[in-house]
């Protein structure tokens, strides 16, 4: 994970992105799949005439959309949840640092009904 924080490194870039996916995390997909959930979860860059290289940086909350579209494009199956899929990727992600997740446990809420009153 050290290749993608260097001291002069400001960003995790597009390159970085597809690198970390196919190479070194493993995933069997193609370069085309990674470049478009990246796009995807790109936001809109103002001014964009002067400030086009920021669409070859990703800040972190973009970096979170990222992890969810991955999930749902490598995992299409309807069986699992959004947050069972996103722990998958992360799985495959942290172990090239060799980090494992913290577990949640997760509650599931209850459903309440309206009151007729209102």
């Amino acid at each position: 994970m050290l290749h993608y924080h260097k001291p002069r490194k400001a960003t995790f870039t597009r390159a970085d992105a597809v690198d970390l996916i196919i190479r070194a995390a493993g995933f069997e997909c193609a370069a085309t799949e990674v470049l478009y959930c990246w796009g995807m979860s790109k936001m809109t860059v103002a001014r964009e005439d002067k400030h086009y290289n920021r669409y070859d940086e990703m800040k972190i909350v973009e970096f979170m959309e990222f992890l969810a579209r991955l999930a749902t494009k490598r995992f299409p199956s309807q069986d699992l949840t959004l947050v069972e899929k996103i722990e998958l990727v992360l799985d495959r992600i942290l172990a090239v640092i060799k980090w494992t997740r913290n577990l949640v446990p997760v509650r599931t809420e209850e459903e309440s009904e309206s009151d007729d009153e209102y």
